[in-house]
């Protein structure tokens, strides 16, 4: 097996004008079966957002407060995608928006995303949940990401073991905007606890890790299940 690939990233903002239905930007270039996720943030809180077929929404989350509405999502690419664009909506009034979508090669087709409980919270050190991927230990890709309730704020520092963080998508209007702020780990354990990201505010928060199986796990997990359960006659 190998890790997954980040391939690409597309930041897509709108800080000028508050909307309750956004166009968002696939990346430029999109292969057949790629994965793409997306993290969104929106500077208002208790929205249900709807995402386009073929997108699967993982879920929507809300900021201690009610200060911001995060929702995560992914789908398989189709390949003509290519520097397209998609709307996503959601109820409950306009907002501005930050969002990062990431173009992911060399993933196991047939296990989906997995995400964390998303924790809240407020002060300078965003701390996601644990994660414990269901198909055990792989060479698997993780993403910690953090939502800050201020277009400004950004991760200063990113958990233990974890890339330099990537800051992009922002609104950069200040309170009752949003950021979106992540970075990524190749990791071969099955469940990873990441220490607190460092964060450029004390502000409220939202925090949470993805984790991303490579090609080959789905059968190396249904191969190590049927050896644990196999009937020794002896």
């Amino acid at each position: 097996m190998a890790f997954p690939q980040i391939a690409d990233t597309t930041d897509d903002e709108e800080g000028s004008t508050a909307a309750s239905t956004h166009t968002i930007s696939f990346p430029a270039t999109v292969d057949a079966e790629d994965l793409l996720v997306a993290v969104a943030g929106f500077g208002v809180g208790s929205q249900i957002t709807t995402w386009p077929s073929p997108w699967t929404k993982i879920g929507d989350y809300e900021m201690a407060g009610n200060e911001s509405t995060m929702s995560v999502a992914y789908m398989e690419a189709v390949g003509d995608e290519d520097a397209t664009t998609f709307e996503l909506s959601f109820d409950g009034g306009a907002s501005r928006r930050a969002l990062v979508l990431y173009r992911i090669t060399g993933w196991e087709s047939s296990l989906p995303p997995e995400v964390s409980t998303i924790a809240t919270g407020t002060s300078t050190a965003p701390d996601p949940a644990s994660l414990t991927a269901s198909w055990g230990s792989a060479d698997n890709l993780w993403i910690e990401f953090m939502c800050g309730e201020s277009g400004g704020t950004n991760m200063t520092t990113q958990s233990t073991g974890f890339s330099t963080p990537d800051n992009s998508a922002e609104d950069g209007t200040g309170t009752g905007g949003a950021a979106v702020c992540w970075a990524s780990d190749e990791n071969a354990t099955a469940t990873l606890d990441a220490d607190a990201m460092v964060s450029s505010a004390s502000e409220p928060w939202m925090a949470g890790m993805i984790v991303i199986a490579p090609t080959g796990a789905a059968a190396a997990a249904a191969g190590g299940q049927l050896v644990m359960g196999r009937r020794l006659v002896g």
